[in-house]
């Protein structure tokens, strides 16, 4: 089973994109990553924007990222399944420490909460 990880992403008072939540989810060799403003709620469709792949070693990371981009806390982690993979939404069963159910992400193009067609294999 593929892993998931959501990361608690703190970040300094300059940075552009304000604290949020990193949800990854293992894809081959890398994470698809989808910025959440808020903890999931499984009740319904989540917000969130498609991010850069990023490596495998965030599944198990906790600390300071580089480039003074602020500091990641692990929120959960486990395992997932596709369940349904579309440009604009995305369901995964999640099985993790924290959460365990279906969790529906509905992809925006940016902050503003338009729904958009942001790619999820973009690298």
């Amino acid at each position: 089973m593929p892993r998931f990880v959501i990361l608690h992403h703190q970040t300094p008072s300059h940075a552009a994109k304000p604290d949020h939540y990193d949800l990854m989810l293992e894809d081959g060799e890398v994470l698809k990553t989808f910025t959440l403003w808020q903890l999931p709620d499984l009740s319904g469709p989540v917000a969130a924007l498609a991010d850069f792949d990023h490596r495998r070693e965030y599944l198990e990371y906790e600390g300071p990222v580089s480039n003074d981009r602020g500091h990641v806390t692990q929120a959960d982690a486990g395992t997932f399944a596709w369940i349904l993979r579309e440009a604009n939404r995305i369901e995964v069963q999640l099985a993790g420490l924290r959460w365990q159910g279906v969790l529906s992400l509905e992809l925006q193009d940016d902050s503003t909460g338009k729904t958009g067609s942001a790619s999820t294999t973009s690298s």
